[in-house]
């Protein structure tokens, strides 16, 4: 867990900063950790702070009174513990209410005792301390298998979208609101599961952390950051499940809302409870619609460039900021850059005007590009290609996302997520698996990946293919470079000496969908491609 830092600490460290805009972006944050990870990305950019302080806005119909502290003080509570409960819950009235009323529906209860202290016998496991009852009640979830066949239909309507993705014929299909509910319902059960003392430890709960559990489906999630300084890691992997949750209700939404704008990373582009903003305030983080073409600040980048300078003669660079100043770099960028922007152009048919427009031309003849170095957040989408400088980070940036991101983040995600779970619920190894690698607590791009790799993870276990390799791998005493050698061209000594080894054993088929004897039909397959599923 990170060190909480005070206001004043902040102001020495970003002494060239004035001191005023620290305090304004520690007071739009309400805690100056967070305020400090802004500071190190966008430095002293008011534009940034100002769109910041807009998305940040609870959405909805969230309780957002002129004053809060008096409304919550005439329920009968002290000044300071309002205070404590607005500062835990970043200023959102509605969440600073359900806190101190707690899960026992008044004062006193639990969500006051996480907050403020109480009992000596708090950190008992027989007691949770962290509250359980949300303002929605969960419904009633159908059986195991009913859920599943719920997911892979969910599944199954939004890999539709790829295939109407550079096209106009309609919005993503809906899904049915049954069904929506199920779904929510089962991430209110994955969010009770870890909720739970094992998860605290593990990964670090602070007290103030209590309240998080409230948040219904369709709730604000809080603001976080993909970092160790924004709280504890427990935190934001509840919220990262919070936003996975809503992404079920809203994410096809926000999904035709970024299409409509040809998903332009400008935060202006978009309407002040649209797009990237309603992203932002429904699930706390949002996925990246720029992509990144070349890391100069990167210490693996920097030494394959000058690995590669010095057996040609080239120029080595001392830094990462040199680099990214030097014409190398520029041209590197560009070139990458520009088969993603004419792929962009192609994909969704731009006219000219309209790639003008989307600001993503780039004309053939590098030299005549003029780089803009931006250092805040709110130079995003204004120019085909940018670079982006600040402490510690030089990067190159095309104006264009990938695409196989986006639609993983909003419309894959969560319900890979939901699969994920139901593979893993009834095995409390394979649980602590799923909570440690496929709920990540970064951002919506690396929570696809995460999910991603993880279902393909779950889909390799106990199968043909898996038990073969694994099978060869363990045997390495046997195949050794010698016995490949000797054997003929149609691998006729691998085949027996396989089919040996596996003969009598039994595996889950990924074309028949079920667990049966492995053949040697099988291992022949194998064999002649390993690649290949069986």
């Amino acid at each position: 867990m990170a060190d909480q830092i005070s206001e004043d600490t902040l102001i020495t460290l970003f002494d060239s900063i004035p001191k005023a805009f620290v305090q304004e972006t520690v007071k739009v944050y309400g805690d100056a950790n967070s305020a400090m990870e802004f500071l190190l990305q966008n430095g002293h950019d008011q534009a940034a702070l100002d769109n910041l302080r807009q998305t940040l806005q609870p959405a909805g119909d969230a309780t957002s009174a002129d004053e809060p502290i008096a409304m919550m003080m005439a329920m009968g509570f002290s000044e300071d513990q309002c205070k404590q409960a607005l500062k835990a819950t970043r200023d959102n009235a509605d969440m600073a209410v359900a806190l101190l009323l707690g899960d026992t529906g008044g004062r006193g209860g639990r969500g006051v005792r996480a907050l403020f202290g109480g009992d000596d016998d708090d950190d008992s496991e027989s007691e949770d301390i962290i509250p359980t009852k949300r303002k929605k009640p969960s419904a009633p979830l159908v059986s195991h298998e009913e859920l599943v066949k719920i997911v892979d239909a969910a599944q199954h309507s939004v890999h539709a979208v790829l295939e109407q993705l550079t096209d106009n014929k309609g919005a993503p299909p809906d899904i049915p609101d049954e069904q929506l509910q199920q779904l929510t319902s089962l991430y209110d059960e994955i969010i009770d599961k870890f909720n739970c003392k094992h998860y605290w430890d593990k990964y670090g709960s602070h007290r103030s952390d209590g309240q998080l559990v409230l948040l219904g489906a369709g709730d604000p999630v809080p603001n976080y950051y993909a970092n160790v300084v924004d709280g504890s890691i427990w935190r934001r992997k509840v919220l990262s499940l919070a936003g996975l949750r809503n992404l079920v209700l809203y994410g096809r939404e926000i999904f035709s809302e970024l299409k409509a704008s040809l998903f332009v990373s400008d935060p202006n582009a978009y309407g002040r409870a649209a797009g990237i903003h309603k992203m932002r305030n429904l699930t706390g983080n949002t996925v990246d619609l720029d992509t990144v073409v070349l890391r100069c600040s990167d210490g693996t980048v920097l030494k394959t460039i000058n690995e590669r300078n010095k057996a040609h003669g080239g120029k080595q660079y001392g830094s990462g900021d040199e680099f990214g100043e030097s014409e190398e770099a520029k041209e590197i960028a560009l070139n990458t850059a520009k088969p993603l922007l004419d792929g962009f152009i192609k994909d969704f048919k731009l006219t000219k005007a309209q790639t003008k427009s989307r600001k993503i031309d780039l004309p053939n003849n590098f030299s005549k590009f003029k780089m803009h170095v931006a250092s805040g957040s709110g130079d995003r989408g204004k120019w085909a290609v940018w670079q982006y400088v600040n402490q510690g980070v030089n990067t190159f940036h095309a104006n264009v996302p990938n695409m196989h991101d986006v639609v993983g983040a909003l419309l894959l995600a969560p319900f890979a997520a939901a699969r994920a779970y139901l593979l893993c619920r009834n095995d409390e190894k394979m649980l602590e698996d799923f909570f440690e690698n496929a709920i990540s607590d970064s951002c919506f791009n690396q929570k696809w990946k995460a999910l991603e790799e993880f279902n393909l993870e779950l889909d390799s276990r106990d199968t043909i293919k898996r038990l073969l390799n694994d099978i060869q791998a363990k045997h390495q005493d046997v195949f050794t470079n010698e016995f490949f050698n000797n054997d003929d061209e149609n691998n006729t000594n691998e085949i027996a000496e396989m089919w040996k080894l596996v003969q009598g054993q039994a595996a889950r088929s990924v074309k028949d969908k079920k667990s049966r004897m492995v053949s040697k039909l099988d291992v022949t397959a194998w064999v002649k491609n390993p690649e290949e599923e069986i």
